[in-house]
């Protein structure tokens, strides 16, 4: 568009001149374009094409992997529930048979606390430490040979003791757990509902608020009667990130008793090798979880991750909460629907500025999954290389013809040069006289003899001048006329208490051929005013000025408020004399007499007043018989006719331009409208009851264009003053 713009503004010497250039540049132009495009579509369908195939291959290689990633996964897990429920079994079979167990020695937290000799506690790196305010990683005091047992906050009773007392016989059990499970495994626990906890290795180091029974492993296992995993959580003593394999304890009578379960290491339990950490550059595993917090309904919590920095694979907790995203948000979307759906997938999406490849896997049912990504460019490299050759081949190409171009532009443009010289002189004579013509010299004229179709139109402008000339003249004759019409129109209305006048006059055209007027006999010494509206047939000068004359000859009547017959007898025998057939003018004359309280009306040939009776809530009309002004000379117009008005009336004189105006589908505005606008703004003002109904009527026509002129004049009556009142009236 800006281009265009730019464009349409040059001299038409230089259209034509690039105009030249570039018939002249259109050969070489074409070859050059389908040899480029050729190249080109040759390099991005290679590139394309073995792209696609190398994506393919990619995300089924990438699915394939992930798929053997998880069930490597699954077989340890396998192995570990085994694990727990070999460990419930023993539990439950330890509290409840009858011959008495072999027992162990019960010590209790407080043992460990003071490091009690018997227990050969020993601190190692195999990942026992206590995460405290001073040092994040203080190495925790362990015992491989018993278990520690602690009462929850309020738990006490022999009870307690006696099951400590069986349960001790569980170190040995626990210190028999094959070797190749210890980096695993960080804790073996059984939590009862007497309140007892026991933990193997056995250390110290819990809060003493610390309740088994409220957490939300434990009530979740309580809920089912199945062996279950519980969501990442924090362990409470190390800070670490684990993942709990449980299984429920229950008596000889079926009553549930407890929980006993494993504390697996969350990143030990990820395997480190397999066929997706064989790729080097670019790829990534996550393990992250949807977050369950109200306040991030979307977000993707990393809870670990295991990239290829360094050549390690190694899996790392992530050191704080840090949320998986996107750069496209729909994508973001679309992975977050599908883990909380519980949906394996596929995809592929901008992330940290790159294409990237994206297989997603369940890890457990709480909408944890892992994320298998591997940067697209890696599997479609090849791909890539070859649309570079293709395009260092296309400029080649393109450096070839370059000289051929610019040759053809050099002789494009003198050629174009001097057919634009014998061209455009004539043109810019032409515009130099328009240019001219609208500033007001209608007396220029152009002197062209080309022989050909600019000298046709510099003779069929030379004839054009004078008509635009005479038809500015009539412009602003039209715009003089209009401006005294206006000025024939009543700028201000009678003053009184006793009625409230407003008009409003509309003209389709410049001119037009309504008419209204105020009236007031109070300059007679008469105690009345008085209202006329008038419609001459058709628009323009000609009904403008049958409006003037019946102004003035209305003016110069000796009006009688008894019988106003004669008036308009005299103003038809008038214009009759005057006017060509077809043209006439409809008037309707009203008068208010302020000691009487009465109205006298007479017609010629206008449309009824339309009347508001507020005191019953009714509507009335004003008509007459008689036929219009100028139609017959002889016509003999009928008596005064009059009535009662009341406080409160509302009388509307208007022209038929009101109720036949069109909505933009054709139908008309109608006197029903109109009749329930004026009831509608009854209560109003006058002022206010006509601006109301023009509006009414112009949103009615919307942005259809008036076809008649629109005149219309209210009247309301107020409260009447004493008799002789009115006179004192200033006008």
């Amino acid at each position: 568009m800006v281009a265009r713009a730019i464009i349409t503004r040059w001299p038409i010497r230089w259209k034509l001149l690039a105009l030249m250039w570039l018939l002249a540049m259109s050969p070489v132009l074409i070859v050059a374009w389908v040899d480029i495009r050729t190249l080109a579509e040759l390099g991005t369908r290679l590139a394309t094409e073995t792209g696609q195939v190398l994506s393919d291959q990619a995300r089924l290689t990438l699915e394939q992997q992930a798929d053997d990633y998880v069930r490597l996964i699954a077989e340890k897990r396998r192995l570990l529930e085994l694990m727990v429920r070999l460990q419930a079994y023993e539990a439950e079979r330890v509290l409840y048979s009858s011959a008495e167990p072999t027992r162990g020695e019960v010590f209790w937290e407080a043992d460990f606390a003071r490091e009690a000799p018997a227990l050969a506690l020993q601190r190692d790196l195999n990942g026992y430490f206590q995460e405290t305010a001073d040092n994040p990683h203080k190495l925790l005091a362990v015992s491989y040979s018993a278990l520690a047992f602690r009462a929850a906050p309020g738990a006490t009773g022999p009870r307690l003791h006696r099951q400590a007392a069986r349960l001790s016989y569980m170190a040995n059990q626990f210190r028999r757990m094959p070797d190749e499970h210890s980096p695993v495994i960080l804790s073996q626990y059984l939590a009862l509902e007497s309140g007892l906890h026991a933990i193997y290795p056995g250390h110290a180091g819990y809060p003493a608020s610390f309740d088994p029974r409220v957490r939300e492993w434990y009530q979740a296992q309580k809920a089912t009667r199945t062996p279950r995993w519980s969501n990442p959580h924090r362990d409470p003593i190390s800070g670490l990130s684990v993942i709990s394999a449980s299984a429920p304890l229950f008596d000889p009578k079926q009553q549930f008793i407890g929980v006993t379960g494993i504390d697996v290491h969350l990143t030990h339990l990820l395997p480190t090798t397999g066929a997706f950490s064989a790729r080097t550059g670019g790829s990534e595993m996550l393990l992250a979880t949807i977050s369950a917090a109200a306040s991030q309904q979307n977000e993707i919590s990393i809870l670990a991750y295991q990239d290829d920095a360094n050549g390690a694979r190694d899996w790392h907790e992530a050191p704080t909460v840090k949320n998986f995203a996107t750069d496209e948000s729909s994508a973001t979307s679309t992975l977050l629907a599908d883990m909380r759906a519980g949906r394996n997938g596929f995809t592929r999406f901008l992330y940290q500025g790159r294409s990237t490849f994206c297989a997603y896997r369940r890890f457990d049912t709480a909408g944890t999954y892992l994320l298998f990504l591997i940067r697209r460019e890696l599997a479609t490299r090849p791909a890539a290389a070859a649309a570079e050759y293709a395009l260092a081949t296309t400029n080649r190409q393109v450096e070839a013809l370059i000289p051929l171009a610019l040759l053809a532009a050099v002789a494009a443009a003198a050629l174009a040069f001097v057919a634009a010289r014998m061209i455009t002189g004539p043109i810019q004579q032409l515009s130099a006289a328009v240019e001219e013509v609208a500033q007001g010299k209608f007396d220029v004229r152009v002197d062209i003899h080309s022989g050909d179709e600019l000298e046709t139109l510099g003779v069929a402008f030379n004839r054009m001048v004078p008509q635009i000339k005479a038809h500015a003249y009539m412009k602003n004759a039209l715009v003089v006329a209009r401006e005294v019409q206006q000025q024939l129109l009543p700028t201000s209305a009678p003053v009184t208490s006793a009625l409230d006048f407003h008009g409003v006059c509309l003209y389709a055209d410049e001119t037009g051929g309504d008419y209204y007027d105020y009236l007031d006999l109070r300059t007679r010494d008469l105690p009345a005013l008085g209202v006329v509206i008038g419609d001459v047939s058709g628009h323009g000068i000609a009904s403008a000025l049958l409006m003037a004359t019946a102004r003035a000859l209305l003016h110069g009547s000796d009006l009688d408020p008894g019988e106003l017959g004669p008036t308009l007898e005299k103003l038809n025998q008038n214009l009759a004399g005057d006017v060509k057939a077809g043209r006439f003018m409809t008037l309707f004359l009203l008068l208010f007499d302020l000691e009487t309280q009465k109205i006298a009306w007479a017609s010629a040939g206008h449309d009824p007043v339309l009347g508001y009776r507020r005191h019953d809530d009714s509507h009335f009309e004003l008509a007459g018989n008689d036929i219009p002004l100028g139609v017959d000379r002889q016509w003999r117009y009928g008596a005064t006719r009059t009535r009662d008005y009341l406080e409160g009336d509302v009388f509307l004189l208007a022209t038929d331009g009101v109720w036949e105006a069109q909505s933009p589908n054709g139908e008309r505005f109608g006197k029903e409208r109109l009749a329930a606008s004026l009831r509608r703004f009854a209560q109003l003002s006058a002022r206010e009851i006509g601006t109301g109904i023009a509006q009414v009527v112009a949103d009615f026509r919307a942005q259809v264009p008036a076809r008649d002129d629109l005149t219309l004049v209210v009247v309301k009556v107020g409260k009447s003053p004493p008799i002789g009142g009115s006179r004192s009236e200033k006008v």
